[in-house]
């Protein structure tokens, strides 16, 4: 990592990433600079072009020698950055560049366990195209999904082969039935007992999908259902 206290040097990267200003003068004055520089929580240039979409700064900066794969304190990369804040033609680029699809954050996430807890499927789709380990971290990426009912993400990981009754470290061991059966999310339910999710599975308080529905209460619905399917499961 490049430490570099040159205050000039940032603001210029900080005016060219945050503001419509490509003047000659500035290019020039960033080429000379040491474009892999981190400044506050390790953060780097790219981490920033990739959270503001903007694609032309990215493309500079790597360009120049910007490294893809440079993570901050966190242990975030430019990718992890683009996910989060969902710009497909960030994530597109800075893959085709190199970077590292199952790099870990200091949370053991990767970048799609954080792309399944968004919006967009289709950065889901593409990381998952581009060879995105759909298990890793005891697959939190079904796990996230299930819990904030991304029905769409949880239809494409179930399709890619995912499996529906891993069981997280987190969560006291829930599987991503559970979440979604805590949360209330009945099609989410109902999409991971048709692909085989376990309905009697239990986590590390002895308790199953139904028990936590009744818990929790967040849907009649959900605790209905799962009562009259557990029956038809005994």
């Amino acid at each position: 990592m490049t430490e570099k206290q040159n205050v000039t040097d940032w603001f210029i990267y900080y005016e060219l990433v945050n503001f419509d200003k490509h003047g000659e003068a500035m290019m020039s004055e960033l080429s000379c600079s040491d474009v892999n520089v981190h400044y506050r929580n390790g953060i780097t240039m790219l981490m920033l072009a990739a959270r503001d979409d903007r694609l032309d700064v990215a493309e500079f900066l790597i360009e120049k020698g910007a490294d893809v794969n440079a993570k901050d304190m966190g242990g975030n990369t430019a990718l992890t950055w683009a996910v989060e804040w969902e710009h497909f033609n960030i994530v597109k680029f800075l893959i085709e560049k190199g970077a590292d699809i199952n790099a870990r954050d200091n949370n053991d996430d990767t970048v799609l366990i954080e792309a399944a807890m968004g919006k967009n499927i289709d950065i889901v789709r593409l990381l998952l195209d581009k060879g995105a380990d759909i298990n890793a971290g005891d697959c939190r990426a079904l796990v996230y999904a299930a819990d904030l009912g991304r029905l769409d993400t949880v239809k494409l990981l179930i399709e890619k082969g995912v499996d529906v009754n891993a069981r997280g470290k987190s969560y006291d061991a829930h599987t991503a039935l559970m979440c979604a059966a805590q949360k209330g999310h009945l099609d989410v339910v109902k999409i991971l007992v048709e692909n085989g999710a376990d309905i009697n599975s239990k986590n590390n308080e002895g308790e199953t999908a139904l028990d936590l529905a009744r818990k929790y209460g967040e849907s009649a619905e959900v605790v209905e259902w799962l009562e009259k399917n557990t029956k038809q499961a005994e």
